[in-house]
């Protein structure tokens, strides 16, 4: 039967639980995570009050891992890594967009437009891979998936032009009318 007076566990009682386990006493953990002690001390109580064991054994020389400590220790340190990948994850797609994008440009456009808008892209968006398609606005039309964006627009969700498929990607097709 599953218990149900379980505790919650905070990410700040794991990560001080890891760092005094690293390193080796409390002192040292304090110091290294700018932490009070008695902070350290309570968080790991709080931890072993909660679990109903043993997770460090405390001596003059620092703290030893149980095998229960040894236990969270290891789990603890996969949870922490998961937390920060998905931060990075998460601020990365925010921050810095990354997929290809593919315009279609006009062949006249293009000899004057190309070199900047890909020198732009590479500097400022360095995750975008840009595929680029030259031709006569006519067939460009025609390209499977392009939609024509009115000239000027640089919202991805714009109520004028409504060029936006229903995933909310942009297809770019300069000086066409929106459809």
């Amino acid at each position: 039967m599953p218990r149900l007076d379980l505790f919650i566990v905070d990410i700040r009682q794991l990560r001080y639980f890891v760092g005094v386990v690293e390193a080796g006493s409390f002192t040292k953990a304090a110091a290294t995570l700018n932490v009070a002690q008695s902070a350290l001390s309570l968080h790991v109580r709080q931890l072993e009050e909660g679990f109903g064991t043993q997770l460090l054994v405390r001596d003059r020389t620092g703290v030893s891992v149980t095998a229960s400590g040894d236990k969270l220790l290891e789990r603890a340190r996969i949870i922490l890594k998961e937390i920060l990948l998905t931060e990075a994850e998460l601020t990365n797609s925010v921050a810095a967009p990354s997929g290809e994008v593919t315009i279609g440009i006009p062949s006249g456009a293009a000899r004057v437009l190309s070199g900047p808008l890909l020198e732009s892209v590479r500097s400022e968006l360095p995750r975008i891979s840009l595929k680029m398609i030259e031709g006569m606005t006519g067939p460009l039309e025609e390209v499977d998936g392009f939609w024509p964006l009115q000239s000027g627009c640089p919202l991805p969700h714009c109520r004028e032009c409504g060029a936006n498929d229903s995933a909310g990607t942009r297809r770019v097709l300069p000086g066409g009318a929106a459809r």
